[in-house]
């Protein structure tokens, strides 16, 4: 059988066009775009079913060429380089003597299993018929042919069989460069497929790169497989190999390696091209550290390896329970130490409004604004908060005040005044009786009943015969609610105003001007400007936070999950999902954010497999608070659990 010239025959082609000859034909000349030069085949049954894998052949005056073999959908395809090496493959002939044109014969190869159950394809080549002509098909099994796919009709041979290869490769060569293309030592490979199994190469890779698995005739057949680095290994693949397929050796009753990257395999090397994992961090550390309820700074310490001199962080703030109460946006320091081991000091704001405060996570990474989420200093390894263990001399007080609460009689004061003070007292047995209260709240709840005590009103208090007015300061001014959740709706909250005697400030003796607005996510402004009798101006603020939403569902795959969440897009900038291996979050959390409020699913990879994870997720805002942009976040989703595969 002749074999198709390839390159160097086609180089002969081009240079007899440049000469103007073809065998004696007319000179060549650029191609016109109606004359073929190209061929597509399909091999059909006689119920014309297409037909895979048979090897088809060119026959010309008692020449046998090569063509194709047809595909999964039964077809073979001439282009244009092997029409020019068929037609050049036949001039070359009987040295020389041919002129490449005529009647070509499409047929099955001896050998093949299939004859012909008609007539076979007959394709005539011919000079185009130009001022400078060149081989063309100008048409097949007589008709004029444009490059539409003729179908060539087969059936089996019974006594003659497609021959199966005696040997087929049952190891499967590998090697392993880097992207340099140098060769990658001591690297532990697996092939795996997520529908069955996950098996370990007996060797790491040696000097030269190299590691070879053997099948154990376990695997799967007809499900695709894939290499993987083993878990801890610090590479990743950059060039994979994958669609690794597995078929059964009926003669010898084996499995065997069919195909690789979806290409018929024979036992040859395949590259597997990996970098090197640029991880750096492997400890972050504030264990040891405290911070007073005003706020601070506290030494966190980084261990890793090629440690930069300068880390972004975010610290989160969380109740005894694990409830997140708020977080502060990204800062960055400068660091000191080497590259292995280095620290920096961190910056913590004031939790006198939070008095659930007790303890600080540190979140630090070498990259600002990762969408990776942080290395996370948790639990004991976190930043505590000074003042949080209920002193004796505060449940003293508290016992005290329910003492004298009790001696009072509700008759003895004014319905207002004495409500307000019954409201406190109860507030503080519930601060009493709950075990994980902090000191500031104990302290909060005593002076709320205090203060509700000192402006308590007799029924009947005396008056003077001639009263002189009393010099009266403004003593406190609070908002009645600081934080609301975005609703659509309009919010103002109340003023609450003492004076210097502890008695309430009546709405006469004062105005108020609220920001505009005090309807969308934001931070709004709250002026009291006082008048009469009492002096000053004062300004407070309150917050609109974004609505929250809720994971719909979350779903396991190998090494990693997808969340999908409820679509938030009034008054949200985005969402954060936050994951972690412990259902409190109290270590290995990280958390990433979503810019896009159309945006509600995301995939997170590289997990550890068979691990459970926790997951919840919540929205937030861009707002501008003078001249700086911030977030502002909703309160967190109820968390989902999923072990990933």
């Amino acid at each position: 059988m002749k074999q198709l010239k390839a390159k160097l025959l086609a180089g002969v082609l081009t240079a007899a066009m440049v000469l103007g000859t073809f065998a004696g034909a007319a000179p060549l000349t650029a191609k016109a775009a109606s004359h073929a030069t190209e061929l597509a085949v399909r091999a059909v049954d006689e119920s014309g079913k297409a037909l895979s894998g048979v090897e088809l052949v060119f026959e010309k005056d008692g020449e046998t060429y090569d063509f194709a073999t047809t595909d999964e959908d039964g077809e073979a395809y001439l282009d244009e380089n092997d029409f020019t090496d068929l037609v050049m493959a036949n001039m070359d002939a009987a040295d020389g003597d041919g002129t490449g044109f005529g009647i070509y014969e499409v047929k099955p190869a001896s050998g093949s299993g299939y004859t012909l159950a008609n007539d076979s394809i007959k394709m005539d080549v011919q000079n185009s018929g130009e001022s400078w002509g060149y081989p063309c098909i100008v048409s097949v099994n007589g008709k004029a042919y444009a490059g539409e796919t003729v179908d060539l009709a087969l059936k089996v041979i019974e006594s003659e069989k497609p021959v199966e290869p005696v040997e087929h490769p049952k190891t499967l060569n590998v090697k392993v460069v880097n992207e340099k293309g140098l060769p990658v030592e001591g690297v532990h490979l697996e092939i795996f497929s997520p529908n069955c199994c996950r098996n370990s190469f007996a060797q790491p890779t040696d000097a030269v790169g190299t590691a070879s698995y053997t099948l154990s005739q376990r695997e799967g057949i007809g499900m695709p497989f894939a290499i993987a680095l083993a878990e801890g290994e610090d590479y990743e693949i950059v060039t994979p190999i994958e669609n690794i397929y597995f078929e059964r050796d009926t003669n010898q009753n084996e499995n065997y390696i069919a195909k690789v990257n979806g290409q018929e395999y024979n036992g040859e090397e395949v590259k597997l091209v990996v970098k090197k994992n640029e991880l750096s961090i492997s400890e972050v550390s504030g264990a040891g550290a405290e911070v007073s309820r005003e706020g601070g700074t506290a030494t966190i310490t980084v261990k890793g390896t090629s440690l930069p001199a300068k880390f972004y962080y975010v610290v989160h703030c969380y109740s005894p329970k694990g409830v997140l109460l708020s977080q502060v946006e990204e800062k960055e320091a400068e660091a000191k130490g080497t590259e292995t081991l280095r620290t920096f000091e961190a910056e913590f704001p004031s939790v006198l409004h939070l008095p659930k405060a007790a303890y600080w996570e540190i979140g630090v990474e070498t990259i600002p604004n990762s969408e990776d989420g942080y290395y996370m200093a948790k639990g004991e390894n976190g930043v505590k908060i000074a003042g949080t263990v209920v002193t004796e001399e505060s449940k003293n007080t508290m016992v005290e005040i329910f003492t004298e609460a009790g001696k009072k009689n509700e008759s003895d004061y004014t319905a207002e005044s004495w409500n307000v003070y019954k409201n406190a007292v109860e507030a503080a047995k519930k601060i009493a009786e709950d075990n994980s209260a902090t000191n500031a709240e104990f302290q909060n709840a005593i002076q709320a009943v205090k203060d509700a005590e000192a402006a308590l009103v007799k029924t009947e208090p005396e008056k003077p015969s001639n009263p002189e007015k009393p010099e009266v300061k403004v003593a406190s001014v609070k908002l009645a609610q600081t934080s609301y959740v975005y609703d659509g709706k309009t919010h103002k909250p109340s003023i609450v105003a003492k004076n210097d005697k502890g008695e309430k400030i009546t709405s006469k003796d004062y105005t108020v001007k609220y920001a505009a607005g005090c309807k969308n996510v934001g931070t709004y402004t709250v002026k009291v400007t006082f008048k009469g009798d009492y002096k000053g101006t004062f300004t407070k603020t309150f917050k609109i936070n974004p609505k929250g939403t809720s994971l719909s569902k979350v779903k396991a795959a190998r090494k990693s999950f997808s969340a999908t969440w409820k679509k938030q897009s009034k008054q949200t900038s985005g969402y954060q999902l936050q994951y972690s291996t412990n259902k409190k979050f109290a270590k290995s959390v990280k958390t990433t954010t979503i810019t896009k409020t159309s945006t509600v699913k995301k995939t997170v990879k590289k997990l550890s497999a068979k691990k459970t994870y926790y997951v919840r997720v919540r929205t937030y805002k861009n707002v501008k608070v003078g001249k700086k942009t911030v977030k502002m976040y909703s309160g967190w989703s109820k968390v989902k659990s999923v072990k990933v595969k």
